[in-house]
């Protein structure tokens, strides 16, 4: 159990088992498959073509700031979720709810890897050599390849969760359009007209 705290996987892992399709709740292959090969592909590409980074100050204090900042905007999402917990019912409001849930876990991760990355480029500065060997340099690429993937992910689906509770007039207006509509609701991730849960 203590070491499960310590344990920096939990997040990525749940936040991987939040990439799902809203319309069937089946995985996001597509989505999976870029986490996992794009971010490790650059830094195989980044070894190949003999990259060397060069360890400053002032990276380590972007990464730093970012770290702060992605754990500054899960906070928000965090007590916005809280205020919709008992709120209203419905697709629009079950698609929105998994949006921020979904890119609260995008921004745990992202600030994660961040402060990785920081100690990392900490840790290497202090050895005092100002280029990074090729092994150095591809471990680095990969790490700022996940924050940048993973605030990425935060930005589609805090989107998403936007249009689901502001809908474009466009998209009302496909809703209520026709006959027998009944008291169907717009699911706005997938465009279809479905008929709420009791």
């Amino acid at each position: 159990m203590v070491a499960g705290r310590f344990n920096p996987l939990v997040v990525p892992v749940d936040h991987w088992r939040r990439l799902v399709r809203y319309d069937d709740r089946k995985p996001a292959i597509l989505s999976r498959t870029v986490l996992v090969v794009l971010p490790p592909a650059l830094g195989v590409l980044s070894y190949r073509l003999d990259w060397n980074i060069q360890v400053t100050g002032d990276v380590v204090a972007a990464l730093g700031l970012l770290a702060g900042v992605f754990l500054s905007a899960f906070g928000i999402i965090l007590t916005l979720r809280l205020s919709r917990e008992n709120g209203s019912r419905g697709v629009v409001s079950r698609n929105m709810n998994a949006s921020l849930d979904e890119s609260a876990m995008a921004l745990l991760s992202a600030a994660l890897f961040a402060g990785i990355a920081a100690v990392f480029f900490t840790v290497v500065s202090a050895t005092g050599a100002e280029d990074m060997n090729r092994i150095v340099s591809a471990v680095a690429v990969w790490l700022s390849a996940y924050v940048v993937m993973y605030f990425l992910l935060s930005i589609g689906r805090l989107y998403v969760a936007y249009v689901n509770a502001f809908p474009a007039p466009w998209s009302v207006r496909q809703a209520t359009r026709g006959a027998g509509a009944g008291d169907q609701e717009l699911d706005v991730a997938t465009g279809e007209r479905v008929r709420p849960p009791a």
